[in-house]
């Protein structure tokens, strides 16, 4: 087999060995190929493709600047290959089987690619600068702790995973792809651990995790970690199902809970998509995300909540995000959603899949819409749901959002029931001055309470002065005539004399209704005021 690498090395032509008996090839023998410290060479060596040969022993071609494609097909190597800090044209290993691979700070002018290639130990790939793609494709990638170390790497186009298995996590925190991620039909195993480790990575163009053209979504079992990352595209996890969360977060809100997606401080300059049935077993932890696009959990499955609330994995946790749209109509909702100081355009939900826990402290939003009609008391349901403490934000924010729909009457409905659950929360005199509200203005929102007073007190005024009208003592000394409706109105309306009130009184139990009247009367002139001044400020 060696003799034959000799022969056609200097002839672009692969070194065929699977019809040769002796398919062995020693890796010193390529060291020294590569080096140039091999007799007999018909010329200067233009490529080394070796075609099923057994390659034995350590290849160490490392610091080794190779200006020539090295190229693996159906071949198996003994021991991992080194090329830390080799210079490379480029490598490609096909139908190969490898015990790891370390290319630490390797530099590739062109690609690495990798089909179908079986590793059993780490693929290190830290610091390597690769100006063209990083390809594997059908791999089977294995690792008892790490299969793939990719930390501070940089790769000019693609990063492709498509239709791999990864038994272990791959790990490229601080990594820079100028292309694509791509997941397309991967499986990530790593069962309770973390799978898939990139923070701080920048990705211009995308990470997809979606299905490939046979419609084989991905699968991923364990953890996603994409703490303040950058993608220049979408993050597509359409129709992934994210199984065996890892516990261990060091994040406040997921520390205690499974976890299968956390993504703090991430900016995507699309779209995040989580929907087409994609499925979650785990807590999604999407915090002070910035999301250009749209945030879609359209018809995502969660797992039904547990009982233990503070470690609860069915959490999807948004808050402080902010996104052009938030899509939230599910197949299964997540037993809490945290939409605390999230800000939107438009959000969509459907009142048939709301969660069972609904925080929505400080989230505001421009508009609301639906699948189906929402009244405006389910929505006012939606704001307290699952939080029983009264909260003034999420009213006033459903209030600006009726009106920017020209819905007033809703609003007011809403702005109603705030004052409300307002009056609950209050204590002393307050309360008692809320009670005179809502039972004489509604709040403000109800005038026409005022009315029905004013008429009912003033029929009872009626009914008690006609009956007793000769009995009324004149307060000067040429008083008008008594009439017992215009002293009861009179006695009603504390800005406006009638000439009663202050002509005509009472030494019998009447004044005591006089007094009544007075006294009701300033509580409604004080009522209507308070509402006029409410309507004027939100005017």
């Amino acid at each position: 087999m060696e003799r034959l690498i000799l022969a056609v090395c200097a002839t672009r032509t692969p070194a065929d060995g699977r019809s040769i008996a002796d398919k062995t090839v020693r890796a010193d023998f390529l060291e020294r190929l590569v080096t140039g410290q091999v007799k007999g060479l018909p010329g200067e060596i233009r490529t080394i493709h070796l075609i099923g040969a057994s390659i034995v022993g350590e290849l160490v071609l490392t610091g080794l600047d190779i200006g020539y494609p090295l190229t693996f097909d159906w071949c198996k190597f003994d021991q991992a290959p080194r090329l830390c800090d080799a210079n490379l044209l480029s490598l490609s290993l096909t139908d190969s089987t490898i015990p790891g691979l370390d290319a630490t700070g390797m530099r590739v002018r062109g690609s690495v690619s990798m089909v179908r290639v079986v590793s059993t130990e780490t693929i290190d790939l830290r610091y390597a600068q690769i100006d063209g793609v990083l390809h594997f494709r059908e791999c089977d990638l294995r690792s008892s702790s790490h299969a793939v170390r990719a930390s501070q790497m940089a790769v000019r186009s693609n990063v492709s995973f498509a239709k791999t298995v990864v038994s272990g996590q791959i790990r490229m925190i601080g990594a820079q792809i100028g292309g694509a991620a791509i997941f397309r039909g991967a499986d990530l195993h790593s069962p309770n651990d973390v799978c898939l480790q990139a923070e701080r990575t920048e990705i211009d163009e995308g990470l997809w995790f979606d299905a490939d053209a046979t419609r084989r979504a991905a699968t991923v079992e364990g953890r996603i970690i994409l703490d303040n990352a950058r993608v220049g595209g979408s993050i597509l996890l359409s129709g992934v199902a994210l199984t065996q969360p890892h516990r261990g977060s060091t994040r406040k809100r997921l520390k205690d809970r499974a976890t299968s997606l956390q993504a703090y401080g991430l900016k995507v300059t699309r779209d995040i998509r989580c929907d087409q049935e994609f499925r979650s077993d785990g807590a999604i932890g999407l915090c002070f995300a910035s999301v250009e696009g749209t945030v879609s959990f359209d018809t995502a499955t969660f797992a039904p909540g547990a009982a233990d609330t503070a470690a609860d994995p069915s959490l999807v946790d948004l808050s402080g995000t902010s996104a052009g749209m938030v899509e939230l109509d599910f197949a299964q909702p997540p037993a809490t959603l945290d939409m605390t100081n999230v800000s939107a355009r438009v959000v969509t939900d459907n009142p048939s899949t709301w969660p069972a826990v609904i925080v929505l402290d400080g989230f505001a939003y421009d508009r609301l819409s639906s699948p189906q009609p929402v009244t405006v008391r389910e929505r006012i349901r939606w704001l307290t749901r699952g939080d029983t403490n009264y909260r003034p934000q999420p009213y006033e924010q459903l209030i600006a959002a009726y009106r920017r729909a020209g819905q007033e009457h809703e609003a007011r409905v809403v702005g109603y029931r705030k004052q409300h659950a307002r009056a609950k929360e209050v204590r002393g005199i307050s309360r008692i001055w809320s009670g005179i509200l809502w039972a004489t203005v509604g709040y403000g929102y109800r005038t026409w309470l005022a009315s029905v007073w004013l008429i009912g007190l003033t029929a009872l005024g009626w009914s008690v002065f006609t009956p007793i009208g000769e009995s009324a003592i004149a307060a000067v000394e040429k008083p008008p005539q008594f009439h017992s409706l215009v002293y009861s109105v009179d006695l009603l309306i504390p800005v406006v004399s009638l000439g009663q009130d202050s002509t005509w009184r009472f030494d019998s139990g009447a004044r005591w209704v006089a007094w009544g009247l007075i006294l009701s009367g300033w509580v409604l002139t004080t009522a209507v005021a308070t509402a006029i001044a409410r309507v004027l400020r939100q005017g």
